[in-house]
């Protein structure tokens, strides 16, 4: 069976999903996530199957004779269909909705399969080839969780679209707090490409983490194999390779063997092994013939108990505008479901000890435009004190640190970007101050929805003026204060500044 959200429709006269697709520039698809039970995934072409139970396929078959013979229907797709379809790439909501021609986003569903119970017994429209030999996906409470990475080769993309894409189809079927009966699992989803006989990550290519662009692809599998574990609880392979059609299911030896980048040995912890370049040459033909052979003798088809699909509109900048409005509870949920994993308290009703963090942006992609705090800094320890203000390079410090510093912050004060996405640890009623350098916020989508902190934004040209910054901060402090009466740094902070 299936079940999907989000499939209301733009254009009232629409009359079917398909329709709705011509009629309206923005598809319904984009905005749907369905939760599958039972598909099927066949290994020979690394396709998603879903088999009709007898009524559904005798509800498909009659409303397709009743579509037919309806005047003006011009064989649409049949609705009970059309809504199972989602996108599996992200949406930029920058780009208009004209340009989802260009951006190649595509509908995706499985292949349906109809019961023949008319014809033959137990048969299936179009077959299942090899149907009797199927291997059941264990343990039951695995999700799996279909996606194609973004822009995911930084802690910032990682975490605002990956991440919160996957989260949130957990969230939207209320599975994202059965922490002891659901594990979720990512699974990249590569297109077949059958004219060379491989798979490649989807659309974009260029900009996107896909194992097609093999430069970038490097970038990205060493967040995944730095981030995934921490953030998700999921481990990818020794050379940070993640779960994807192109490499699950060929067994342990397999993951992580790509075009021009073999698997890398692990020690008994996991760990890299260094290996010459004789080794190397070894290995890289020893996967070129493992990955002739086919994956898991003897077994044609998967069953996959639990499957999520539907990332198009759950990431951060494809939730944006209207969009992102209400979405502030579910980023709450979002934080806390990564501090946990973190190993810290996301529930706590403890204040936080009050810090005034100025993160450095250390190792930005923007060096030239990015803001350092010089003199914010000298004049917040001389009012707050040595004892309150941290100034700190996060990428000197591990994941779990840079959480448990800014959930410990009254104010963080941060240049816009991938590092600012350690916001999302802040605890409620405290403030972020962001100094954003490009021509648009581009971080808006995020700071403006997450209710349970304040952003204020610091622009270029108002950066000369210290005075006003200043005044921004401790009036945030200020409010932090009222927030959390009982915090004794807090109060220290609001006597600092009554004093002041």
């Amino acid at each position: 069976s299936y079940h999907c959200v989000g499939t209301g429709r733009f254009d009232n006269s629409a009359q079917t999903d398909a329709q709705s697709v011509r009629n309206s520039r923005r598809p319904n698809y984009v905005s749907r996530t369905c939760r599958y039970r039972n598909l099927y995934y066949r290994l020979s072409d690394q396709t998603f199957h879903y088999l009709a139970s007898p009524t559904e396929s005798r509800a498909l078959r009659e409303a397709s004779s009743t579509a037919a013979a309806t005047v003006g229907n011009n064989g649409e797709d049949d609705d009970f269909l059309s809504r199972m379809e989602v996108s599996m790439e992200h949406v930029d909501e920058r780009f208009q909705p004209s340009k989802f021609q260009s951006m190649r986003v595509r509908p995706w569903k499985p292949v349906v399969h109809l019961f023949q119970e008319e014809d033959v017994k137990d048969s299936l429209d179009p077959p299942l080839l090899g149907e009797n030999n199927v291997a059941i996906l264990q343990p039951f409470n695995v999700f799996l969780l279909l996606y194609q990475p973004y822009h995911s080769f930084n802690i910032g993309h990682f975490v605002w679209d990956d991440l919160l894409s996957l989260f949130s189809m957990l969230d939207l079927f209320q599975l994202s707090e059965d922490w002891n009966n659901v594990q979720p699992v990512p699974l990249h989803v590569e297109l077949p490409n059958t004219k060379q006989g491989v798979n490649y990550g989807g659309p974009d290519p260029q900009w996107r983490c896909s194992p097609w662009n093999h430069l970038k692809w490097v970038k990205c599998v060493k967040t995944y194999k730095k981030l995934f574990p921490l953030l998700f609880g999921i481990r990818s392979s020794c050379s940070g390779d993640i779960l994807r059609t192109g490499n699950w299911w060929r067994g342990p030896d397999t993951i992580g063997t790509w075009r021009g980048h073999p698997a890398q040995p692990c020690d008994d912890n996991g760990n890299d092994v260094n290996v010459g370049v004789e080794e190397e040459q070894k290995q890289q033909q020893a996967d070129k013939e493992k990955n002739n052979l086919p994956p898991l003798p003897g077994t044609d088809h998967i069953l996959l108990p639990n499957v999520l699909a539907g990332t198009g509109r759950l990431g951060h900048f494809s939730c944006d505008n209207d969009c992102s409005i209400g979405r502030g509870p579910q980023l709450r949920r979002f934080r806390d479901f990564l501090l946990r994993h973190l190993g810290l308290d996301g529930c706590s009703t403890l204040p936080p000890r009050g810090y005034i963090t100025f993160s450095l942006p250390m190792g930005t992609s923007r060096p030239d435009k990015v803001h350092w705090f010089e003199q914010e800094v000298i004049i917040a320890k001389a009012k707050y004190g040595e004892d309150v203000v941290r100034v700190v390079n996060m990428a000197d410090i591990s994941m779990i640190e840079q959480a448990a510093l800014t959930k410990d912050s009254a104010i963080l004060v941060t240049n816009h970007g991938g590092g600012s996405v350690v916001s999302a640890f802040l605890e409620r009623g405290c403030a972020v101050l962001n100094f954003w350098h490009e021509d648009i916020r581009m971080d808006a989508s995020f700071f403006e929805s997450a209710g349970y902190f304040r952003t204020q934004w610091i622009g270029v040209s108002d950066r000369s003026n210290v005075n006003r910054t200043m005044s921004i901060l401790d009036h945030e402090v200020e409010q932090t204060a009222y927030y959390w009466p009982d915090n004794l740094s807090a109060q220290k902070l609001n006597r600092a500044i009554l004093n002041n």
